[in-house]
């Protein structure tokens, strides 16, 4: 039964949870498949074909042929995944936003943003690299009103660990370029784009714990994993994943979610006295 969640009523939003994830699943791995080269040309050259092939319901074989995405996204698509059509496409990913809106490309593009209330990176920071830190908190900062909290969300080294060794396995085939940040940097990092960090919270254990739990669903699930995405590709993946999971174990890699706050003119945070989650 579908728990009645309160976030489910936020208007305009459609937030991609474990119902939804079970609604799109055969949509998010036609999708998926689209990563490889012979997959996609079988695609473009009768869609309608390719699409009966997958267990997808009439409404969502539709909506993908009419490159309706906000549908497929009602319908349990995963933005991530759906991009997999875009790129088939040709199409940027301004482009399908801009479709979703009505908007051009470039009117897309020349929206100004902000300021927010609150922004969370999650699952992405690990991609931003060094070098370019100080642009991010900035940017980041820039877009939040006074009394706006951010929630940066990451995988961390130690300090004194190397970064991921390029063209190792992780940097090859995992997360090309991407990089772990120690998190006391981060916090520097924070701080020196004006922020007020309030919280840091390490969740190393329960990754520990969630990846255990991933790589047995992905070996309950082998032989339809591999006939999806390829051999190889599932090898990779559960070989990354029982690493990372040793890693996380063993406190050889971290992972933290700092909160911070931009303050109003008078330092005012707006937050609450002890925290209230």
């Amino acid at each position: 039964m579908a728990l009645d969640k309160e976030f489910k009523e936020i208007p305009g939003t459609i937030i991609f949870d474990a119902e939804q994830s079970r609604k799109g699943y055969w949509l998010n791995q036609f999708c998926m498949s689209l990563m490889k080269a012979e997959n996609r040309a079988r695609f473009k050259a009768n869609e309608r074909a390719y699409l009966d092939g997958w267990k997808m319901s009439e409404e969502q074989k539709q909506a993908v042929l009419d490159r309706d995405l906000n549908r497929m996204m009602a319908l349990g698509g995963n933005i991530y995944f759906l991009s997999k059509i875009g790129a088939t496409d040709g199409k940027s990913f301004q482009q399908m936003a801009g479709s979703m809106t009505g908007m051009s490309e470039q009117d897309y593009r020349d929206i100004v943003d902000g300021p927010f209330d609150a922004i969370s990176s999650i699952g992405m920071f690990e991609h931003v690299g060094g070098a370019r830190l100080d642009e991010y908190f900035e940017r980041l900062f820039a877009l939040l009103r006074p009394q706006g909290r951010l929630l940066n969300h990451g995988i961390a080294r130690h300090w004194g660990r190397p970064r991921f060794a390029r063209r190792g396995f992780v940097d090859k085939y995992v997360f090309p370029d991407g990089e772990l940040h120690e998190v006391g940097s981060v916090v520097s990092r924070v701080q020196r784009a004006g922020f007020e960090v309030r919280h840091v919270e390490g969740l190393r254990e329960h990754y520990d714990r969630t990846l255990r739990h991933w790589v047995a669903n992905l070996e309950a699930h082998w032989d339809e994993a591999v006939r999806h995405a390829g051999e190889g590709r599932a090898r990779v993946w559960r070989l990354y994943m029982a690493g990372s999971a040793c890693l996380f174990a063993e406190a050889r890699i971290q992972i933290h979610q700092v909160l911070a706050v931009r303050n109003d003119d008078a330092g005012r945070s707006g937050l609450p006295l002890r925290p209230d989650w």
